[in-house]
C-alpha cells in the first residue's frame, strides 16, 4: 500500500521533467525531497545564486565558496579549499600530498 505523499511526491517529479524537458531528475525513496533540491537548484542559477565548483563540479550556494586569486580565477567549494589547504610538500618524495612527511 503505497502513502498519499509517496503519490503526490511521483505526481511532483513527473511535473518537475515535463517543465525541465530532462530525465535528469530520478525518482527514488525520498521524491519530495529531490524534486525540492532540482527545483531550488535550477531556480537559483539563472539568478546567480548557485556556482559550480571547478574542482568537485557539484553546486553549492554562491556564499559556500570563493575565489583565490593567489591560486587560479576559478570558485571553488569549502570543502575543496579545506583539502587544497591540507596538502604539504613531503621531504621524501618532494610530492604534496595530503600526509607528507617533513624531514
Amino acid at each position: 500500500v503505497q502513502s498519499r505523499a509517496s503519490h503526490i511526491g511521483r505526481w511532483y517529479a513527473h511535473e518537475l521533467r515535463k517543465v525541465l524537458g530532462c530525465d535528469r531528475f530520478r525518482c527514488d525513496r525520498r521524491p519530495m525531497a529531490n524534486f525540492l533540491a532540482t527545483l531550488a537548484t535550477q531556480a537559483s542559477r539563472p539568478i546567480g545564486c548557485s556556482r559550480v565548483c571547478k574542482e568537485c563540479r557539484r553546486m553549492f550556494h554562491r556564499w559556500a565558496g570563493h575565489v583565490d586569486l593567489s591560486v587560479d580565477e576559478g570558485w571553488y567549494c569549502e570543502p575543496c579549499w579545506q583539502l587544497y589547504h591540507r596538502h604539504r610538500m613531503c621531504g621524501l618524495c618532494k610530492r604534496w600530498r595530503t600526509r607528507a612527511r617533513r624531514t
